[in-house]
């Protein structure tokens, strides 16, 4: 209220008016601020579960390092584990049209050696011919017969094996042919021929792993040059 109506009182109505507690126009509560803080936030909020049994104990922390050394030993003198005694090594080729892989593993499944018509130096349309199957194939024997590998891998102990180990003698190689391509006929004459003669007496069996579709979405439209 402005001075002018204020003089017009009396001084009984002046003091009384001013005795009066006066809001301001605003409706709107007062700023965080300005706010007494909560109880809640000074406060924390105790835990249930102590701080201590997040903490492992010296000896729990020492009995799991104790149990993973002795997996890790039992797993490097048994890297064969999952293979079954019987189960002999494997000589996978995988021929389509346009190059031919080959592939030998051991019986636990793990490569030992793997080429393809690439690693002999042969590029673009001649890795998919007959004669580069057949060099691949000459090759590999080759290297089979030179190579030393360790079984479980070469991070296993143990001193290494050749060919001639009566392990891989006792258990035999399988061998699997997968596709119809150049290199299934090149890799057969190879090792029926004077190049497979080191691997041709331990192969104890031969078997056809190509894939067959049964069903299934449609496939592919063949591919046509020219």
């Amino acid at each position: 209220m402005s001075r002018s109506a204020l003089s017009s009182m009396c001084r009984r109505c002046q003091s009384h008016f001013s005795s009066i507690r006066r809001s301001n126009f605003s409706t709107s509560s007062r700023s965080r601020a300005e706010q007494p803080p909560s109880r809640f936030a000074t406060q924390p909020v105790p835990s249930r579960i102590p701080q201590q049994a997040y903490q492992q104990s010296p000896e729990a922390q020492a009995n799991l390092q104790r149990l993973a050394q002795q997996a890790n030993s039992e797993a490097q003198t048994r890297p064969q584990a999952g293979a079954s005694p019987n189960e002999p090594y494997h000589l996978n080729v995988y021929s389509h049209k346009h190059n031919t892989h080959i592939t030998f593993t051991a019986p636990s499944r793990d490569p030992i050696l793997s080429f393809s018509c690439g690693n002999i130096g042969l590029k673009g349309a001649q890795r998919g011919s007959f004669d580069a199957a057949y060099q691949l194939s000459s090759y590999t024997f080759r290297k089979i017969a030179e190579k030393n590998w360790k079984i479980g891998g070469k991070k296993a102990p143990g001193t290494p094996i050749t060919l001639n180990d009566p392990k891989v003698r006792d258990r035999g190689i399988e061998v699997v042919l997968r596709g119809y391509g150049n290199g299934r006929e090149a890799f057969t004459k190879a090792m029926l021929g004077s190049e497979g003669r080191i691997v041709k007496g331990l192969v104890k069996k031969v078997t056809d792993g190509t894939r067959l579709k049964f069903g299934g979405v449609r496939s592919r439209a063949v591919r046509r040059l020219g």
